[in-house]
């Protein structure tokens, strides 16, 4: 759009969650949290199927979509990415959803499966949301997996390595500890149907 802003129609839900993370007063990053309803998710757009299998299951799911990341260095996009998705799951949590959907680039899935717990629900198809761009609709139940804060673990050479990042429900105290010492300061918004632009950043977007 003209004001080139990353906006959906369940952004003007009063239910659906905004959260921005801000590095050094920066915008780092943002991510949206749409809960289920009359209106469904967005990814029904294109994976209605998917959806309807997990309601149809007793499944109350959630969805994460709008996701960006300002930074293109590794390291800093990495850390902004996995405390915006703590955050995700801690609010659809708090919303009653039993399950947090996804739909991500298929060469993302390896990873969302490795940090976060979600499993892919069908192979890739053109989404939507995203332009018609190549998508894999993913799910994680929230009654098997946590999503913690990753660490990266240096390798010789200067590279890094990402220690896999999510548990069950018996992660020890220390590290449910580590999910509230969110070093970003992170606001959330609930939206309404007015939108300020000059809250919002210009940033990379697509499917996760």
């Amino acid at each position: 759009n003209p004001a080139n802003i990353w906006l959906l129609q369940h952004h003007l839900l009063a239910s659906t969650r905004v959260y921005l993370a801000l590095a050094a007063g920066q915008l780092a990053g943002a991510l949206t949290v749409v809960k289920d309803g009359p209106q469904g998710l967005p990814m029904e757009a294109s994976f209605a199927s998917c959806v309807n299998q997990l309601r149809g299951a007793g499944a109350k799911p959630a969805e994460v979509t709008c996701l960006a990341v300002q930074s293109q260095q590794f390291a800093p996009a990495l850390n902004t990415l996995c405390h915006l998705m703590v955050l995700a799951e801690q609010s659809a949590r708090r919303d009653g959803a039993t399950h947090v959907m996804i739909t991500v680039h298929p060469r993302h899935v390896a990873f969302y499966q490795r940090t976060s717990g979600f499993q892919p629900l069908e192979p890739a198809k053109p989404h939507a949301v995203v332009g018609g761009a190549l998508a894999v609709p993913m799910a994680a139940d929230l009654a098997r997996v946590r999503c913690v804060l990753p660490k990266l673990r240096p390798r010789k050479g200067g590279q890094s390595r990402l220690i896999v990042s999510h548990l069950d429900k018996q992660a020890s105290r220390a590290t449910r500890r580590q999910l509230e010492q969110l070093w970003h300061i992170v606001h959330a918004h609930r939206c309404s149907a007015t939108i300020e632009p000059n809250r919002e950043r210009p940033m990379a977007s697509g499917a996760a």
